[in-house]
């Protein structure tokens, strides 16, 4: 989603080209997400500037991920860190809901719960990205794969 080739031109570039607004872009994402890392938002993603540089835009964004989301406990601030083209997601609150409810229905989610759906998203944050389908493919893979070295693994001990 983020394209940093051609970044420096248009509005985007006068985002970074004043130092005021790159100012106002890193107090807003580390009042609003303690513990994200401002360097990796903007060079992972510079077009997370066009929603950083508006504090409101940036603080309702960052509610409709975590309601999208769903989990309490849940690291957001990595998560944004890790992929932080998730600021530009237009109807992030259903996008996220989506893929984590999908992620609750895996066999994951069933074992581990939300603790387990989080740690997940924390580890992958695409999976927020990721159309719910694919998200429940993915897991569908690892839950065989899984159930087969399990499988083993208790004709061994029986032996």
């Amino acid at each position: 989603m983020c394209s940093s080739d051609l970044w420096q031109k248009g509005a985007l570039g006068e985002i970074y080209r004043d130092p005021e607004a790159v100012s106002v872009m890193v107090r807003s994402l580390e009042s609003l997400l303690p513990g994200a890392n401002p360097a990796a938002v903007f060079h992972g993603c510079p077009e997370a500037a066009l929603v950083c540089v508006d504090r409101n835009a940036l603080s309702a964004q960052l509610v409709a991920l975590r309601t999208g989301v769903g989990i309490a406990r849940f690291d957001l601030a990595r998560v944004v860190t890790h992929s932080p083209s998730l600021l530009l997601v237009r109807d992030a609150e259903r996008e996220c809901a989506e893929s984590a409810a999908a992620l609750r229905a895996t066999f994951l989610g069933t074992l581990l719960g939300d603790e387990g759906v989080a740690a997940a998203i924390e580890v992958c944050p695409a999976l927020l990205e990721a159309p719910a389908e694919d998200v429940v493919g993915a897991f569908e893979g690892f839950r065989d794969d899984v159930g087969e070295k399990l499988a083993r693994s208790e004709e061994h001990t029986s032996e």
